[in-house]
């Protein structure tokens, strides 16, 4: 169970409309995924119009009571699922319980909200694989995000120093297309590489130019720049000088496209999704999930070949040749007439005769134990991919036999496929291997045929 990786970072729109389609699904006939829901609530899901809900065909929500239909009875049964919401600046997961017709009706007021940033996220994704594709020499592509603060550590800690700890923020800029991977990405691998000097001993990080010093030596294909707390303060009243004759831009959670046309003056867009769509019609690009982007699909993944660290012991004491005599002890010779069969012979009847008297408990509990043992062992080297909801086990092992890939075990997890593989070596090999949007929708039509 330890070695389950945990998902983390996810989209409050898609969690909290998956949440409601999980406990829905599970009394009544309705889709169990938030791709599923999408496709079956409007005609095209790359049109703007139907997402906006003034399509004359599946505007306004016409095929929501299509697909939750129940009768008073139903709706009227107490149903519990769970839900993020903001209480005291801080969003928290709650235990929310109803009825079947409330929960249902808490899904249609989030609908509309949901379809539009589904659609958002699609184009966005689309317009910056368009970006990367097409720059020319003289232009860039930048992703940059803040990454999870660092928490200076020691090896060998005492306990004050625990809980009395500092902490370096991670800032990343990466430019795509040199693969070097996604921003969370690099900022993952700097910190693992320096988290595994401080605990081979062979670094000390006490703040942020020590985390910076160390990283620079050990990540040779990544670039590290230092900036003091000093280098922020003396730039921080020249910074609120000029935002305080910045003038205000309104709706900014509205905005998704900005473009500069002069030193001071913007252009930006609010909800219009026009232009791009029009690239979408003359690419014919296939429908893309944005429950099946990851960060991983932008870029390249990251390429650090991390050094090897040989733990440094302070230990001084060297052994001596001779042992002290140890009169306490007597060693005696111990000689058992049986020979090894016969006592094989008797171990395995005993342990018959206990396993016919174990009670139906104790098997449970030893049953139970083995499982979760295998479990534990069966996922602890696996590669992700997501995949269109129609995709079968069998038509899966059929791509993967095509690919060549050498699997343990596959799972279907929700909208999730998981593949389970012997080591981490075949591990990383597999994740350049298989495609990205292998298990997408066109690619579903294309094998069932061939299989």
């Amino acid at each position: 169970m330890s070695n389950i990786p945990q998902n983390v970072c996810l989209c409050k729109h898609h969690a909290n409309i998956g949440l409601l389609l999980r406990s829905l699904s599970s009394i009544l006939k309705a889709p169990k995924t938030t791709a599923s829901f999408r496709e079956a609530l409007v005609c095209d899901s790359n049109n703007e119009k139907c997402i906006s809900s003034t399509c004359g065909k599946c505007g306004e929500l016409k095929n929501f009571d299509k697909l939750f239909e129940y009768d008073d009875e139903i709706g009227g049964k107490d149903l519990v699922y769970h839900q993020w919401e903001t209480f005291d600046s801080k969003i928290v997961k709650i235990e929310k319980s109803g009825t079947i017709r409330d929960a249902i009706d808490d899904l249609k007021s989030q609908t509309k909200d949901f379809l539009m940033h589904s659609f958002i996220t699609h184009v966005q994704y689309i317009h910056f694989e368009d970006c990367k594709q097409n720059a020319s020499p003289k232009s860039i592509v930048l992703q940059i995000d803040f990454s999870e603060n660092f928490r200076t550590k020691y090896q060998d800690e005492v306990q004050n120093a625990f809980f009395n700890y500092k902490q370096a923020a991670v800032f990343n800029a990466m430019v795509c297309g040199y693969g070097r991977g996604t921003v969370d990405g690099v900022g993952g691998a700097v910190k693992r590489l320096v988290w595994k000097g401080m605990m081979a001993k062979q670094s000390i990080v006490r703040n942020a130019n020590d985390f910076a010093h160390y990283a620079t030596a050990v990540a040779k294909n990544i670039n590290i720049i230092f900036v003091d707390a000093q280098d922020i303060k003396s730039q921080s009243s020249l910074l609120d000088q000029r935002w305080n004759q910045v003038r205000a831009v309104s709706n900014t959670l509205k905005i998704h496209y900005v473009k500069a046309l002069s030193l001071y003056n913007i252009e930006q867009i609010i909800h219009q999704i026009k232009t791009i769509q029009l690239s979408i019609k003359q690419q014919k690009l296939f429908n893309i999930n944005d429950d099946e982007i990851y960060l991983s699909q932008l870029t390249g993944p990251v390429t650090n070949k991390q050094p090897e660290f040989n733990k440094i012991s302070n230990d001084k004491n060297e052994l001596n040749n001779e042992l002290l005599p140890n009169n306490n002890d007597t060693f005696n010779d111990m000689v058992d007439g049986a020979s090894d069969y016969e006592q094989q012979q008797s171990f395995n009847k005993k342990l018959q005769l206990y396993r016919g008297t174990r009670s139906d408990d104790a098997r449970k509990r030893r049953n139970r134990k083995r499982n979760l043992y295998f479990q534990m062992r069966r996922y602890r080297h696996f590669i992700t991919r997501s995949f269109y909801c129609r995709f079968t086990i069998k038509l899966v092992r059929h791509i993967l036999a095509k690919y060549n890939i050498h699997y343990i075990h596959v799972k279907l997890f929700d909208d999730l496929l998981i593949i389970d593989v012997k080591n981490k070596i075949i591990q990383q090999q597999y994740e350049r291997r298989v495609p990205g949007d292998i298990f997408h929708k066109h690619y579903y039509y294309l094998f069932r045929h061939e299989a």
